[in-house]
């Protein structure tokens, strides 16, 4: 299956459960150092010297091509590749796969980009045990499907989005896209609940078998309506096409056991990972807080990476804002 998918929007989604854990060719005393970026003037980056920075692997696809940057330098994307905070990765060519391992993947189809980076919201906080994987993943363009197979706690939780509109789930399988000023989510598997950020009595409930559709104009009216009318205005069952899809059946599949599986041979960029200030600027000072504590930062580090002044968030507000909670597939 290829798709090519050329939309131009800003897609947001986090990821919070067992993770990769790798040994990163990085400090004993993980830290945050500021450097300059040589790719943008002016422009402040922070090492990430800690283990904790890297939260995925990277799968190719067969013959798939797919860049790397990472702190103003390009890498090509090879297999098993450990992908870190900060990373921009480019699928130029064919299909890639962020395998989390155990909670699950997200498929990323030709002509997708997407950024890692920390979660904007600060309504969980990460855990105590070494796999936890805690992230945002925005994506600029193209289209992905997810399938999220463990229970995640209360403490865990799993964002996807587009624009302003959030998604957080405790474990699904679906299909995410937005194209030419169009939403639409299509869950395979359990319940999927949606409600706006602005007000969480606002719920919409879309269960397997279902989809969820709305325009960004219908999005800017979500806070106007009441459950039975957002019911009836934004869900509807999902089409034959889109179940029987190569999607639908893809997103449907139990995960093979060599994506779920850490690599033997893990492989790491000769470059420690990076976060630019402007994308701390905008993160809520409670989530630095869990950034803090997640990456082990030492306390003068820390302090200047609390101190940091609040931007707030990149997302267009004037898309509306949704979050999604569900539970796993079977």
């Amino acid at each position: 299956m290829s798709f090519k998918l050329l939309s131009a929007v800003l897609l947001s989604f986090m990821l919070l459960g067992a993770g990769c854990a790798t040994s990163a060719p990085s400090s004993s005393n993980p830290s945050l150092d500021q450097t300059t970026d040589v790719m943008e003037t002016g422009s402040v980056r922070y090492v990430l010297s800690s283990d904790q920075a890297f939260v995925a692997t990277l799968h190719l696809i067969e013959d798939a091509e797919v860049t790397v940057e990472r702190a103003g330098q390009t890498f090509e994307g090879v297999q098993d590749l450990q992908v870190a905070y900060g990373d921009r990765i480019i699928v130029d060519k064919g299909e890639a796969v962020l395998a989390y391992h155990e909670p699950g993947i997200t498929y990323l189809f030709e002509g997708t980009e997407v950024l890692v980076t920390f979660p904007i919201l600060g309504d969980t906080e990460p855990g105590q045990h070494q796999d936890f994987l805690w992230l945002r993943i925005q994506m600029f363009a193209g289209r992905s499907w997810t399938r999220i197979e463990k229970l995640l706690d209360l403490t865990d939780t799993h964002e996807v989005g587009a624009g302003n509109v959030i998604a957080t789930v405790r474990g699904t399988a679906y299909d995410f896209r937005f194209e030419d000023g169009h939403y639409k989510l299509v869950v395979g598997g359990r319940t999927v609940n949606i409600v706006h950020r602005d007000d969480f009595a606002k719920r919409v409930v879309v269960t397997g078998g279902n989809t969820f559709e709305a325009t960004e104009e219908q999005i800017g009216e979500f806070l106007e309506l009441d459950h039975a009318e957002l019911q009836a205005a934004f869900v509807k069952p999902s089409s034959p096409e889109d179940l029987s899809s190569d999607v639908g059946a893809a997103m449907l599949q139990m995960i093979p056991d060599e994506w779920i599986d850490l690599p033997e041979e893990p492989v790491f960029l000769p470059v420690e990972p990076q976060i630019s200030e402007e994308a701390i600027g905008e993160l809520q000072p409670a989530v630095r807080a869990q950034i803090v504590e997640h990456l082990e930062l030492e306390e003068t580090v820390a302090e200047e990476f609390l101190n940091l002044p609040y931007e707030g968030m990149m997302i267009e507000v004037d898309m509306g804002g949704l979050e999604l909670l569900g539970q796993p597939v079977n």
